[in-house]
This record gives C-alpha cells, sequence and structure tokens, in this order.
C-alpha cells in the first residue's frame, strides 16, 4: 500500500510540474508577462485548453470522462445522450473562449474579428492539448531514465525578458555548480588578486570585455581603433595576472568572439578568433586541426570533468591537438598599445551619420554589412574597397552582391535612433585539474 501511495505522489507531483511549466509557458507566449488575476485567468484558460483531449474522450464515453474529472460515477437516472451533449457543448466552447480571450488579451494590441478569433482558438487550444500529452509522456520517461543512471533532474526557471535570464542562470548554477562564479566587475584584477590571497578562485569564470564591438563612427565616442586597442590591453593585463600567480600551473584561458559578423577573412567569412593560453598549450606548432565555439565548450567540460550539455558540445572536437602534456610556466607580459585610447570620433569621420542612426543597444542588431564598411574606411581610407563577405566552401564571392548589401543595410540603417555600445567577446578561464 505505501508503495502504491508513493507512486501516485510521484505521478501527481510530476502531472503537477507538467501543468504548471507548460501553464507558464502557454501565457508568457501568448501573452507576455501577467500578474495578479489576469494570470489566474489566463492560467484557467489555459488549463481549459490543455484538458481538451478529455472534453472530446467526454463525447465517446461520457462516463469514463466524467469519473477522471470527478471520481463519482454517472447515475443510471441521468440519460446518457444528454451527458454526451453536455460534454459536447463544452469541448467546443473551451476552443471559441481561449481563441476570444487571445483576441482580447493580446500584447501587441490587435484586434481582429469575432469569426477569425473563434477559428483561430481551434489550433491553439490543440496545440496546447497536444504539448500537454507529449509532456505527461516523454517527461516521466526522461526523468525514470535520469534516476537509472544516477543523475539529477535541473529545474531551469521560464526565462521571459533580458534582463531576468542572469538571475535564473544564477540560481540554477549556483545550485547545481557551486564553483562557477557570475558577476559583473569594472576591475577583475582587483578581484582576481583577492581570489589570490583568499585561495578560493572558481574553477570557472565567464567573462566579458566589450569595447572590441566598437560604436562604429559616432561622434563623441572612442574610435574603433582606440576601443580595440584598449580592449586587447585588459585582456593582456588579465593574461599577465594570471601567468604571474600560484593559479598560473593549473589554468587555461580561452578568448573567443561570439560570431564572425561576416568579416573580411580571405578564407572565410565565418571565421573567427580563438585564442588559447595555458603552460599546457602547444607552443611553435601549426595546428590545422578545424575547431569550433562548441569544441571549445567541449574542451573546457573535459578539462572540468562534466558531461556534455547538449548535442553540439558531444559531437564537437576538443581541442586535444593544441595541448601538450608537459607543462611551459613561462609567464606573459602585456604590450601597450601603440594606438591613442583617448583617440575619438569626430563628426567629419566617415560613416559617422550611418553611425549614429545604428542601434548598438543589443548584440547584432547593427546591420553588420554597413557596419563592416565603415570600420574598414575609417582605418584603410575612405575610397578603401571593401573586400566582400567570402564563402569559399559555397560560392565565390561576388562583389555587386555584397554592394547590393551595403546599400539595403544603408536605408536601413537610416531608419534607425539610439547609439550606445555592446558587448561582444568573451573570455573563459579554466583551472586545470591537477
Amino acid at each position: 500500500m505505501a508503495l502504491i501511495q508513493a507512486i501516485v505522489s510521484l505521478i501527481t507531483q510530476t502531472v503537477g510540474r507538467i501543468l504548471s511549466a507548460l501553464l507558464d509557458w502557454a501565457v508568457v507566449s501568448l501573452f507576455g508577462r501577467v500578474t495578479g488575476r489576469r494570470k489566474l485567468f489566463l492560467w484557467g484558460m489555459m488549463a481549459a485548453a490543455a484538458a481538451w483531449p478529455v472534453l472530446l474522450f467526454g463525447i465517446v464515453t461520457p462516463k469514463a470522462a466524467l469519473y477522471f474529472f470527478a471520481f463519482v460515477p454517472l447515475s443510471s437516472t441521468v440519460p446518457l445522450g444528454l451527458v454526451r451533449e453536455i460534454w459536447l457543448a463544452v469541448a467546443v466552447l473551451v476552443p471559441v473562449a481561449v481563441g476570444v480571450t487571445v483576441g482580447v488579451q493580446s500584447p501587441s494590441g490587435r484586434r481582429e474579428g469575432i469569426t477569425k478569433g473563434i477559428l483561430r482558438g481551434f489550433p491553439i487550444t490543440a496545440g496546447l492539448a497536444v504539448a500537454f500529452l507529449i509532456l505527461l509522456v516523454t517527461v516521466p520517461a526522461l526523468r525514470v531514465a535520469s534516476m537509472l543512471r544516477g543523475h539529477r533532474d535541473t529545474y531551469v526557471p521560464l526565462v521571459t525578458t533580458l534582463e531576468s535570464y542572469p538571475v535564473a542562470a544564477k540560481v540554477v548554477l549556483e545550485r547545481h555548480l557551486p564553483g562557477v562564479v557570475i558577476c559583473i566587475s569594472t576591475d577583475i584584477i582587483s578581484e582576481f588578486r583577492e581570489f589570490e590571497q583568499n585561495g578560493n578562485l572558481p574553477n570557472l569564470i565567464v567573462m566579458l570585455l566589450p569595447d572590441d564591438h566598437t560604436n562604429c563612427t559616432s561622434p563623441g565616442y572612442p574610435t574603433p581603433r582606440a576601443m580595440v586597442a584598449d580592449n586587447d590591453l585588459a585582456l593582456g593585463r588579465l593574461v599577465e595576472a594570471i601567468s604571474s600567480s600560484v593559479y598560473w600551473r593549473d589554468s587555461a584561458i580561452f578568448v573567443l568572439e561570439d560570431d564572425a559578423q561576416s568579416g573580411p577573412d580571405h578564407v572565410d567569412s565565418h571565421r573567427s578568433i580563438l585564442l588559447a593560453a595555458s603552460p599546457f598549450v602547444k607552443r611553435g606548432v601549426v595546428d590545422h586541426t578545424f575547431y569550433t565555439t562548441s569544441g571549445v565548450l567541449r574542451t573546457i567540460e573535459l578539462i572540468l570533468g562534466l558531461p556534455p550539455m547538449s548535442q553540439y558540445d558531444a559531437a564537437a572536437t576538443s581541442m586535444y591537438n593544441a595541448f601538450t602534456g608537459t607543462p611551459n610556466l613561462a609567464g606573459y607580459r602585456h604590450v601597450d598599445p601603440i594606438v591613442s585610447l583617448t583617440e575619438r570620433n569626430l563628426p567629419s569621420s566617415y560613416g559617422s551619420p550611418q553611425s549614429l542612426a545604428m542601434d548598438f543597444s543589443l548584440e547584432d542588431r547593427a546591420p553588420e554589412a554597413l557596419l563592416n564598411e565603415i570600420l574598414w574606411r575609417s582605418i584603410r581610407g575612405a575610397h578603401a574597397p571593401v573586400p566582400p563577405p567570402r564563402r569559399s566552401l559555397f560560392v565565390t564571392p561576388a562583389s555587386r552582391s555584397a554592394r547590393a548589401s551595403i546599400q539595403r543595410a544603408r536605408a536601413s540603417s537610416a531608419r534607425r535612433t539610439s547609439p550606445v555600445w555592446v558587448t561582444t567577446s568573451r573570455i573563459w578561464t579554466t583551472r586545470v585539474a591537477s
């Protein structure tokens, strides 16, 4: 009896979590972030949509459906045809109510016609019902498989805004990987010295050096050359601090960009920069291995003894060929930039009006073709030819298509406003297990 109660309790908790996650996802996807009574009302509507298959089942077998909902058998005095008609009416009303609710509560402010809203409710209701049924089957099966393998499930908070992502990530990582530090620091060198004094340097630190994305040639901002030089100086000082510390023997530093941005490259515009610094990195060797960002992640996982997080890093080639078993403990000394870090863009700088119209509030909002053109010509000269994006694995670059892409970007950027800076380059510092 106790075993049966435990099984029933496990099933109830699993179904409750699935239903809660499904309702949260459905409400946020269709209506955005809501609170209070409105959220409870929308939860109820989504719950009715999730229960729609049971309503359809009630049309075929009214007695079984009623027992499923109320755990009460149908009295023999109640006409079976009447109960079936009630199930049919409710099964029709639920999609209608969902369609009307989506039309009225839409965060975009659009108001659709009654007929269109009603018809729209049927596919929405069917989609929610199918999603619930799939989760109801797959989640318990995956949980049992995890238990048999000795794994522990991680419930990730539903992220609905850009601002809430760091909070959710911090909650998950602090609960399941205490050695990870997520922080925003303006003086990482001082913070690293504190780690060195206290002897509590985490096993993994992920940080961001944002200046190499530049503000293009927006007047008053540092020039692209100055911002990239400042970024390089910060990286050099960081590597020097780590390589002169007691942690250098057990450390590995990986530096990469978030993406290539279709920048000029004589081989392929998909290529990007990857730097690795460690006593165990080979020196004076040419490594022709094809590495990817997922491969860097896989390398970090192997160093820390962590399993892959997805099929991408599981299948990626690790940086095994770039490392050696014999350490070289020689430290690194940074070189001061020859470019002035106080150099500023002028109103007469090449592309300054277009730069002011670009949106740098988030990554990849600026038109990359026009951005690359302005950056190139601001350094090489206003009339310097811009290398077209090269796709060596697929087609030969065509200057005409590149110019057309730039012209489209120019027209698009004329409608953009609010120039602010954006973050790109990521540094992954990993301690090598002794």
